[in-house]
């Protein structure tokens, strides 16, 4: 799923609700949820990951009563249900691989980094684990040179666990922009 995804997605419930009575509130109010959703996503893929969490549960926020809406659509049969049902799933599926994307983040089982004196036992996922592996290889690294060990995986999805990683005190960043690198803590 990508930015076009999600506007061709926002641009289809506008169409259908075109349907909808005139003036009817429901009309309006999933426009505005929609229109939250996207403006949450597109944030989040333009790599704003100092609000990453809470432009998450905005999303989480907005997707629940777009759904209830949905099928308060549905029973008004003010147009057909398979046209509600599959706007429904497209958004029901942005909901899950948010869910799916939280659940890789977040691992069970500790790690120890090791450090030159002392051990720091922190949760990491395996991406953060293989990430923090390469770093004791390498003195200082920049984004693009861990994506070569990810290649399916944008700068954006690494940064944010580079972002993760500073935050449990494993790695520091050096540098502005595009002199940005990071090294073990």
């Amino acid at each position: 799923m990508d930015k076009e995804y999600f506007i061709k997605l926002t641009s289809d419930l506008y169409q259908l609700t075109l349907f909808f009575p005139k003036k009817e509130p429901l009309r309006y109010k999933m426009r505005e949820l929609a229109n939250n959703i996207l403006a949450s996503l597109t944030m989040i893929l333009d790599g704003d990951e100092a609000n990453y969490k809470d432009l998450v549960y905005d999303i989480r926020r907005n997707i629940k009563p777009l759904d209830d809406f949905c099928e308060i659509a549905k029973s008004q049969k003010w147009v057909s249900e398979e046209d509600v049902s599959s706007i429904q799933e497209r958004y029901r599926a942005i909901a899950e691989e948010i869910d799916k994307f939280e659940e890789e983040t977040i691992e069970e089982k500790p790690v120890v980094v090791e450090k030159p004196v002392v051990a720091v036992t922190v949760d990491l996922s395996p991406r953060q684990k293989k990430i923090v592996e390469f770093l004791k290889k390498e003195d200082k690294v920049q984004v693009a040179s861990v994506q070569s060990l990810f290649p399916n995986l944008t700068k954006r999805t690494l940064r944010r666990d580079f972002d993760l990683l500073l935050k449990k005190g494993v790695v520091k960043r050096e540098g502005k922009a595009n002199t940005t690198f990071y090294r073990l803590s």
